[in-house]
């Protein structure tokens, strides 16, 4: 168990892990391979996407992790409790799911959400 730093993803919902720098940086990646990802039809190549989203997080200095949430995410922030990296394939499949999301941007205005 570790202490996330800005580079890392944290598995989770929320504010706090909404604004995390590492889930900021990540959902961006997300979103410049997102067309990518979608005009595709083949699976594997879909699969090799979300790879490389998780290798470019790795790739970072100090590497970024994905990680969750061992004790719950205390309302004092994301520096306390026990966190755990998730196994690789785990992050793939976040990264995947993160994929097949349509137009979040369009979804949060239409419900009144504002946008980061």
């Amino acid at each position: 168990s570790s202490t996330p730093h800005d580079n890392d993803v944290i598995l989770g919902r929320g504010r706090l892990i909404s604004a995390h720098p590492g889930n900021v940086r990540f959902r961006h990646l997300v979103s410049q391979k997102r067309e990518m990802y979608s005009q595709s039809r083949d699976n594997k190549f879909k699969r090799s996407v979300a790879l490389s989203i998780v290798e470019e997080i790795e790739s970072l200095d100090p590497p970024g992790r994905f990680l969750i949430s061992q004790t719950g995410i205390k309302f004092a922030g994301i520096k306390e409790g026990v966190w755990v990296c998730v196994e690789k394939e785990k992050a793939i499949e976040k990264v995947l799911h993160r994929l097949r999301e349509k137009n979040l941007g369009n979804c949060m205005k239409e419900n009144g959400v504002q946008q980061e």
